[in-house]
């Protein structure tokens, strides 16, 4: 039976330690196997620079296979299905160009039809895990049910912001795509006063917060400052569409 690859490179940073990569105008498989024998951790796999292209990528990556290299293609295009038909063809790993904010760090996917963009408000310290949950079994005979861990080691607190957006569709047999990018522009999450305050802006110009004041007495008022503007609500939380702004 065969056993799933191991990922040399990604080992090696999950336990804290240095991980080396070669890097320059290896585009053959001829000389990413004659290059396997000094020992690098992984060999990147230039996609965004230079000639590289899909029908490329499985002989690349099954050369470092041979010398239990990690594959590493640097993707010319920040887009989901470029990223995941990359992983698709034997890549081990992702480098992403024209990643500037944390605006345009998010993951999108289509499931039934539908698509679903999941973003965050990355914390200090922080680690995004991207994993696959159920039995143990390295050969994946299993049904693969992936997911994505956020997680914090040391700190005294944190909160951890998140939103999964649902849009558009896709058919098949009317060979019909619909919104398949998000709508989204930006997810922000401020405190002020002890209150948390998250903010949704759309790509329409719309602007609404979810304001939570930890308070369980439903009658009790509040007021917090969100850039510049002074909003307020009762109870524990509530969502405000600030004026003069769609959604």
């Amino acid at each position: 039976m065969t056993e799933l690859r191991e990922n040399k490179t990604k080992k090696k940073l999950e336990r804290g330690e240095v991980a080396t990569m070669l890097m320059g105008g290896h585009n053959s498989p001829d000389m990413v196997d004659f290059l396997g024998q000094f020992g690098f951790d992984s060999i990147l796999i230039e996609g965004e620079h230079g000639p590289v292209d899909f029908g490329h990528i499985s002989d690349l990556s099954r050369a470092c296979d041979l010398w239990g290299t990690s594959s590493v293609v640097r993707v010319n295009l920040n887009i989901p299905g470029v990223i995941y038909r990359t992983l698709d063809v034997g890549a081990q790993g992702i480098v992403v160009p024209h990643v500037n904010t944390a605006d345009e760090a998010f993951m999108t996917w289509i499931l039934g039809g539908r698509f679903y963009t999941y973003r965050f408000v990355p914390q200090p310290g922080a680690q995004t895990i991207l994993g696959e949950s159920g039995a143990n079994d390295p050969a994946f005979n299993l049904r693969r049910e992936p997911l994505v861990i956020q997680r914090v080691e040391g700190a005294k607190e944190t909160t951890f912001v998140s939103l999964l957006e649902p849009h558009g569709m896709s058919d098949g047999a009317t060979e019909q795509t619909v919104d398949s990018q998000s709508l989204i522009a930006s997810l922000r999450h401020r405190k002020h006063n002890g209150y948390d305050l998250v903010i949704v802006e759309t790509k329409r110009g719309g602007k609404t917060v979810l304001a939570i004041s930890n308070d369980t007495d439903p009658d009790k008022q509040h007021r917090a400052n969100i850039d510049g503007r002074m909003v307020r609500w009762t109870g524990f939380a509530e969502r405000i569409d600030l004026a003069g702004e769609k959604n």
